[in-house]
């Protein structure tokens, strides 16, 4: 059971407002490269072996893991599609931002894929350490949910959205 410890909060221009009280946000890391892709609008899927059980997500904080390990962007949550990879490619390919072989070889073996489509995707103009602000930060494998003290810092250390 997750913690719905603060309202969840809804991207604006510039800075983030309460919206859905029962919503959470998660932080995901995602590999530098694929990063690039998606704040050029190149990537709007990432895809994942294993989803989160919560289904009231509002905001994703991406977390591009070394060697920047910082949060660097922050977006909505559109929705989870889930299938097989297969059909997860006919669906997402256009915008997937990765070649079909390295998708396929992401979800060898697999018989189930998922595919996170983000929206209203908002750069960091200053990335948020979140080791200078938690003490025992640790990045997620995949996925994990902001706790209170993670959304109370980031709104604390000044962020600026471009």
């Amino acid at each position: 059971m997750v913690k719905k410890c603060l309202p969840s909060m809804s991207l604006t221009n510039d800075y983030l407002v309460c919206k859905n009280q029962n919503a959470v946000d998660i932080i995901i890391s995602i590999k530098p490269k694929y990063v690039e892709k998606i704040l050029n609008k190149e990537k709007l899927y990432e895809f994942r072996k294993v989803i989160f059980k919560e289904k009231n997500i509002r905001n994703i904080f991406i977390y591009a893991s070394s060697p920047i390990k910082k949060i660097v962007a922050i977006c909505e949550f559109e929705r989870v599609i889930e299938g097989t990879p297969q059909k997860i490619w006919e669906i997402c390919r256009e915008y997937a931002g990765i070649t079909e072989e390295e998708f396929f070889s992401y979800f060898s073996n697999r018989e189930k894929a998922y595919s996170i489509k983000l929206k209203n995707i908002k750069k960091l103009h200053n990335y948020f350490d979140p080791y200078q602000y938690l003490e025992n930060f640790r990045p997620p494998q995949s996925f994990m949910y902001a706790d209170i003290k993670f959304i109370l810092s980031f709104k604390q250390s000044s962020y600026v959205l471009h």
